[in-house]
């Protein structure tokens, strides 16, 4: 099956990471739309615009359904993006949500951009659970190069201090970017317990096998990408920079 998966950047690579690891036999199309980047600090309105040109691309390669691996676009505009389209889209919020009331968590911090914090999604699902939500607008851009990353310390200091004050063990890492500093959350944190929303989305999904094949595009390439890319997925792979 052609696959369609796409992000403001790398970070959606960490799903399709999960998503080529539970489900290696399948056609994957990525999209990191880094020329637009980032979209945490986007309103609506632009966030539907830019992800829009996104989905019309992949639609345009023939995929049979998209992956949408960016906890923004899922959170704020999820329900007038896929109005737009047959092609089903999938929510990996809604996935993630679903995880945490299995696990029958208590008390949860959701680290999310801005956007995400904004629309209360986590709060506003979870009525059971004491939820903490935690904005971190920094973070993607230090992790796509935008921000020194002499200031990560600061900032994983600043955004979590609350959640190790109140001695938070469940973390929701509600934009696709921030497995990337799993560890150095954790090493501030000590021993939490951190979900992954590919983790849960590649966990929760059936696929049945076909063909093997993998194309990956950017909308902006930058000093570094293609190293960053490779890292993440462990293997040499083609970047191709495509405007949409």
């Amino acid at each position: 099956m052609r696959i369609g998966v796409f992000d403001s950047g790398i970070g959606g690579l960490t799903v399709l990471k999960e998503m080529i690891k539970y489900h290696p036999d399948q056609e994957y199309i990525y999209f990191g739309d880094t020329k637009n980047l980032p979209y945490g600090t986007k309103s609506k309105e632009e966030l539907l615009e830019v992800a829009s040109k996104v989905v019309d691309f992949l639609v345009s390669q023939d995929v049979k359904i998209i992956f949408i691996a960016c906890g923004t676009v899922s959170s704020s505009i999820y329900k007038e993006l896929s109005g737009k389209y047959r092609i089903p889209l999938v929510n990996i919020v809604d996935t993630t949500i679903a995880e945490i009331k299995r696990k029958g968590v208590n008390n949860l911090a959701v680290l999310a951009t801005p956007a995400t914090i904004n629309t209360h999604i986590f709060k506003d699902k979870l009525k059971d659970v004491n939820v903490l939500e935690v904005s971190c607008s920094q973070f993607v851009p230090i992790i796509e190069n935008k921000v020194e990353s002499k200031f990560k310390k600061l900032y994983i200091e600043q955004y979590l201090k609350q959640i190790k004050k109140e001695c938070i063990r469940d973390v929701v890492l509600g934009c696709t970017h921030y497995p990337l500093l799993e560890k150095e959350i954790k090493n501030y944190l000590g021993e939490v317990n951190c979900y992954n929303m590919g983790t849960i989305l590649a966990t929760s999904t059936y696929l049945k096998p076909g063909k093997r094949n993998l194309e990956i595009y950017f909308s902006h390439s930058y000093d570094g990408l293609s190293n960053k890319v490779n890292e993440i997925l462990g293997s040499k792979v083609t970047i191709i920079e495509k405007q949409v």
